[in-house]
């Protein structure tokens, strides 16, 4: 994605082409990437350009009469020259603006289109498009610290928040960690004032930095290769390659459709940190430290080294040999069986005692796996306690399935109404889990929610390792009387599988808004519908007399979902 260095760089490219230039006209090549209706496309053509800006990721076209046409590129959005009224381009272009002496067309290299134009009249129709991010070139210390520790969120999110910090995307905030040799995942709150300097300065050094370079090749050429991945660059998309400071191998974190990118060397204190998908995979088997990354390194192409054959064997030895693991696997790599290493003859058991021993350890084993039960940890919604009689029902309801724990968020126990903000609620989460997981000892854990206990789930899950599962009973996909506002972003991010159960008439999350994000999703998801339904998945009274059911019939049906969707998941 185009990023603040990146905008200004067009906007450098900009201004001296079209500034004081008639905007003849506006050519959609697809109808979706206009995002407004008012006022309408045709009120900007024939207006002089009055000057460019940038807003947050966005060029801004400032025209006469007080409109703005806002140009968000997204992902792949970029500008091209064209002669003039050249057609737009069939597979990329989405639009093309008309000026006497030429074209500039806007394309996007995705198939997803998410690159978008509105048109708004006066200043505050622009300000409704600002995420409301502040300013960071030339930002004081005070102001940058105030900004950056106002929530509580790991280093990375909070750099890419568009609310929080204007401009910086996935690329250059990368480069400002490792310049000031930060942790990505290290949370804002903990910072010491000695770290909140260092990323103070290396946000103004390193984007200055690239404001300069990018804004030099644009005076020289119109930017035709935009792009986040850049060879000058010190980590971002620099996977496996030497870290320019102190030459170790740069590593990942890979998140749904990006990356992360730092130098463990230099950020981490030698700590490898944690891939949300590859490292619940191999749990007890990932590496932490790059030592053990590099002795399994090792390891392996012990292993995978090609057999030669041996000398014929020397007479046996008084002492039995001891196979080692590289020459098992080297051996079954070539179809032999493995080499068996004799036990030492005080040591030899009888086939009679091998065999009791082993049926006895089955039988324990057995008896052990009926003892261990998943554990849920069942969060409360936004307007009624654990001890509500709903949460009593379900949470007996869920103690058929496996342990059940319940808790209360702190605005509960001390008798608000209105819930804390969400960093306070996933401590309390956080918290929660750790203590249930004490007591429980090891094993399966899912977390079960109702409607904002299910979505501080979803977003705990991606904070903490070890989650099995997430049952989401209700989920607020929407928010009431904000239209067309989505909680999803969470969700995209998701990486354990889900269970959704939604009622037909939950206002908060329509069914075909879930469907689309269910679709966008990387997690595996799964749906429980419940016919006629709200948001506490109760059913209407003529519904459950037309199907002869009782809503204690419908609840059954539910719990029997969840029992097989943690049954195949734990």
């Amino acid at each position: 994605m185009p990023e603040l260095p990146d905008i200004e760089a067009y906007l450098d490219a900009l201004r001296p082409r079209y500034e004081g230039q008639v905007l003849e006209r506006i050519r959609l090549g697809s109808p979706f990437v206009l995002r407004s209706y008012e006022p309408r496309l045709d009120a900007t053509f024939g207006k002089r350009v009055l000057g460019f800006r940038r807003l947050g990721k966005r060029v801004v076209f400032g025209l006469e009469d007080d409109l703005f046409v806002v140009v968000h590129l997204m992902v792949a959005g970029r500008f091209k020259l064209a002669p003039p009224k050249a057609k737009v381009p069939k597979r990329l272009g989405l639009a093309a603006f008309d000026f006497p002496a030429e074209t500039l067309v806007l394309t996007e290299a995705s198939k997803k289109k998410r690159a978008s134009i509105h048109v708004v009249r006066g200043e505050p129709g622009l300000a409704e498009l600002d995420p409301g991010g502040v300013e960071v070139m030339g930002i004081s210390r005070a102001a940058f610290a105030a900004a950056l520790t106002r929530e509580n969120h790991t280093l990375k999110r909070t750099l890419t928040d568009p609310h929080v910090f204007s401009g910086i995307g996935n690329a250059y905030s990368d480069e400002i960690l490792h310049f000031a040799k930060l942790s990505p995942v290290k949370w804002t709150q903990r910072l010491s004032e000695a770290e909140i300097g260092r990323l103070h300065e290396a946000t103004q050094t390193v984007l200055s930095t690239w404001i300069a370079r990018l804004r030099e090749e644009a005076r020289a050429a119109f930017p035709k290769k935009v792009t986040a991945f850049r060879p000058e660059m010190a980590v971002h998309g620099k996977y496996k390659e030497p870290c320019p400071v102190c030459g170790t191998a740069v590593q990942r974190i890979v998140r749904g459709e990006s990356e992360v990118n730092y130098c463990p060397t230099c950020q981490t204190q030698g700590k490898l940190l944690a891939d949300r998908s590859l490292s619940r995979l191999l749990r007890g088997d990932w590496p932490k430290t790059l030592e053990e990354l590099e002795e399994r390194k090792a390891a392996l192409k012990s292993a995978q080294a090609p057999v030669t054959e041996e000398p014929e064997a020397a007479p046996p030895a008084t002492k039995p040999a001891t196979a080692s693991l590289a020459d098992r696997i080297a051996a079954m790599n070539r179809g032999a069986s493995a080499p068996k290493t004799p036990p030492p003859a005080k040591k030899a058991a009888t086939k009679a005692t091998k065999k009791a021993a082993t049926k006895a350890t089955k039988k324990a084993a057995t008896k052990a796996m009926k003892k261990s039960r998943p554990l849920l940890l069942f969060a409360h919604g936004a307007g009624a306690s654990s001890s509500s009689d709903w949460m009593r029902a379900w949470a007996e309801r869920l103690g058929t399935i496996g342990e059940v724990v319940t808790f209360d968020y702190p605005y509960m126990h001390e008798g608000r109404r209105r819930p804390d903000r969400q960093d306070k609620l996933l401590a309390a989460h956080a918290e929660a889990l750790a203590a249930a997981r004490a007591a429980h000892g090891p094993g399966p854990v899912f977390l079960i929610g109702k409607s904002m206990g299910s979505r501080m789930g979803c977003h705990l899950s991606l904070e903490v390792e070890g989650i099995a599962g997430l049952v989401c009973l209700g989920y607020p996909l929407v928010s009431l009387g904000k239209s067309g506002s989505r909680r999803d972003e969470v969700l995209r991010a998701l990486t354990r599988p889900i269970l959704f159960v939604q009622g037909t008439r939950d206002a908060l999350c329509p069914l075909d808004a879930l469907a689309e994000v269910r679709a966008a999703m990387t997690a595996e998801s799964t749906l429980h519908v419940v016919e006629t339904g709200d948001h506490s998945l109760r059913c209407t009274k003529r519904w459950l007399a037309e199907q002869s059911q009782t809503q204690d019939d419908v609840d059954a049906t539910i719990a029997d979902a969840i029992a097989r969707f943690i049954a195949s998941h734990r």
